[in-house]
Protein backbone atom coordinates (compact mmCIF):
# COMPACT_ATOMS: atom_id res chain seq x y z
CA UNK A 1 0.00 0.00 0.00
CA UNK A 2 1.27 3.29 -1.24
CA UNK A 3 0.82 6.48 1.42
CA UNK A 4 2.28 9.96 1.65
CA UNK A 5 6.06 10.30 2.63
CA UNK A 6 6.52 11.83 6.46
CA UNK A 7 7.81 15.51 5.89
CA UNK A 8 11.26 14.11 7.13
CA UNK A 9 11.31 11.89 4.38
CA UNK A 10 9.73 13.81 1.22
CA UNK A 11 12.80 16.41 2.53
CA UNK A 12 15.35 13.39 2.04
CA UNK A 13 13.74 12.79 -1.21
CA UNK A 14 13.99 16.18 -2.46
CA UNK A 15 17.77 16.06 -1.59
CA UNK A 16 18.33 12.84 -3.34
CA UNK A 17 16.44 14.95 -6.36
CA UNK A 18 18.61 17.74 -6.40
CA UNK A 19 22.29 15.63 -5.44
CA UNK A 20 21.18 13.29 -8.46
CA UNK A 21 20.52 16.41 -10.87
CA UNK A 22 23.62 18.14 -9.38
CA UNK A 23 25.11 14.88 -10.63
CA UNK A 24 23.95 15.58 -14.42
CA UNK A 25 21.16 12.39 -13.55
CA UNK A 26 17.85 13.90 -15.33
CA UNK A 27 15.32 12.34 -13.31
CA UNK A 28 12.00 12.19 -14.74
CA UNK A 29 8.93 13.41 -13.88
CA UNK A 30 7.52 10.06 -13.35
CA UNK A 31 10.13 8.87 -10.92
CA UNK A 32 9.90 12.43 -8.86
CA UNK A 33 6.26 11.86 -8.53
CA UNK A 34 5.82 8.96 -7.79
CA UNK A 35 8.63 8.85 -5.06
CA UNK A 36 6.25 11.63 -3.32
CA UNK A 37 3.78 8.74 -3.03
CA UNK A 38 5.89 5.45 -1.90
CA UNK A 39 5.93 3.81 1.83
CA UNK A 40 7.21 5.82 4.61
CA UNK A 41 10.51 3.62 3.72
CA UNK A 42 10.79 5.02 0.66
CA UNK A 43 14.17 5.55 -1.40
CA UNK A 44 14.80 6.83 -4.63
CA UNK A 45 15.93 4.72 -7.00
CA UNK A 46 18.58 6.38 -8.89
CA UNK A 47 21.18 5.47 -11.65
CA UNK A 48 23.91 7.36 -13.22
CA UNK A 49 26.92 7.07 -15.13
CA UNK A 50 30.31 8.64 -16.02
CA UNK A 51 30.84 6.63 -18.56
CA UNK A 52 31.47 8.07 -22.57
CA UNK A 53 31.30 6.70 -26.04
CA UNK A 54 33.87 8.29 -28.23
CA UNK A 55 32.17 8.64 -32.02
CA UNK A 56 33.44 5.63 -33.71
CA UNK A 57 33.72 3.13 -30.74
CA UNK A 58 32.98 -0.14 -32.00
CA UNK A 59 31.25 -2.77 -29.31
CA UNK A 60 31.38 -0.30 -26.79
CA UNK A 61 30.37 -0.04 -22.81
CA UNK A 62 28.55 2.16 -20.21
CA UNK A 63 29.36 1.37 -16.64
CA UNK A 64 26.08 2.44 -14.45
CA UNK A 65 25.83 2.68 -11.19
CA UNK A 66 23.00 2.12 -8.69
CA UNK A 67 22.13 4.40 -5.16
CA UNK A 68 18.51 3.09 -3.18
CA UNK A 69 18.39 -0.62 -4.28
CA UNK A 70 20.25 -2.90 -5.81
CA UNK A 71 20.82 -4.67 -9.06
CA UNK A 72 18.97 -8.26 -9.00
CA UNK A 73 21.86 -11.42 -9.73
CA UNK A 74 20.61 -12.57 -12.45
CA UNK A 75 20.23 -8.79 -14.18
CA UNK A 76 19.33 -9.33 -18.05
CA UNK A 77 19.17 -7.18 -21.02
CA UNK A 78 15.48 -7.49 -20.85
CA UNK A 79 15.46 -5.52 -17.22
CA UNK A 80 16.88 -2.75 -19.02
CA UNK A 81 15.26 -0.28 -21.34
CA UNK A 82 17.54 1.38 -24.28
CA UNK A 83 16.45 4.12 -26.52
CA UNK A 84 19.86 3.91 -29.33
CA UNK A 85 18.98 7.07 -30.91
CA UNK A 86 21.01 8.03 -34.15
CA UNK A 87 24.42 6.18 -31.96
CA UNK A 88 24.05 2.86 -34.56
CA UNK A 89 24.06 0.80 -31.29
CA UNK A 90 22.00 -2.17 -30.37
CA UNK A 91 21.93 -3.26 -26.89
CA UNK A 92 24.20 -6.40 -26.20
CA UNK A 93 24.82 -7.38 -23.07
CA UNK A 94 24.28 -6.33 -19.24
CA UNK A 95 27.25 -8.02 -16.96
CA UNK A 96 26.11 -7.12 -12.52
CA UNK A 97 29.97 -5.92 -11.38
CA UNK A 98 28.46 -5.44 -7.84
CA UNK A 99 24.98 -5.06 -6.02
CA UNK A 100 25.34 -1.55 -6.80
CA UNK A 101 27.45 -1.43 -10.79
CA UNK A 102 26.32 -3.11 -13.92
CA UNK A 103 28.51 -2.96 -17.11
CA UNK A 104 26.03 -2.37 -20.49
CA UNK A 105 27.70 -3.77 -23.60
CA UNK A 106 26.79 -2.89 -27.19
CA UNK A 107 27.30 -4.06 -30.72
CA UNK A 108 28.09 -1.57 -33.29
CA UNK A 109 29.94 1.62 -34.27
CA UNK A 110 29.08 4.71 -32.64
CA UNK A 111 27.59 7.37 -34.42
CA UNK A 112 26.72 11.04 -33.06
CA UNK A 113 23.23 10.89 -31.50
CA UNK A 114 22.27 10.22 -27.64
CA UNK A 115 21.88 7.34 -26.02
CA UNK A 116 18.92 7.05 -23.07
CA UNK A 117 18.85 4.25 -20.87
CA UNK A 118 16.57 2.40 -17.48
CA UNK A 119 16.62 0.10 -15.56
CA UNK A 120 13.61 -2.05 -14.93
CA UNK A 121 11.59 -3.01 -12.20
CA UNK A 122 12.59 -6.63 -13.01
CA UNK A 123 16.34 -5.63 -13.09
CA UNK A 124 16.03 -4.34 -9.17
CA UNK A 125 16.22 -6.58 -5.70
CA UNK A 126 13.63 -3.68 -3.53
CA UNK A 127 12.08 -1.47 -6.11
CA UNK A 128 9.34 -3.71 -8.02
CA UNK A 129 6.85 -1.04 -9.40
CA UNK A 130 8.94 1.13 -10.22
CA UNK A 131 11.64 2.32 -13.31
CA UNK A 132 14.67 4.23 -12.56
CA UNK A 133 15.66 7.36 -13.60
CA UNK A 134 17.09 7.69 -17.24
CA UNK A 135 20.16 8.64 -18.06
CA UNK A 136 21.85 10.07 -21.18
CA UNK A 137 25.35 9.04 -22.83
CA UNK A 138 26.20 11.30 -25.88
CA UNK A 139 28.31 10.03 -28.83
CA UNK A 140 29.62 13.82 -29.97
CA UNK A 141 30.22 14.96 -33.49
CA UNK A 142 33.54 13.14 -35.85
Amino acid sequence: MRTILTAARRADHVEAVKAAKAAGVKADIQTELEGLLQHRDYVPVIIATVSTIPNGAVAPSVEVTLTGDTFEAGIATTDLEVDSGTTSLALDSVTRDSETQITVGFTGTAAQGTLLLKVKASGLVLTPYLISNGIKVVVPAP
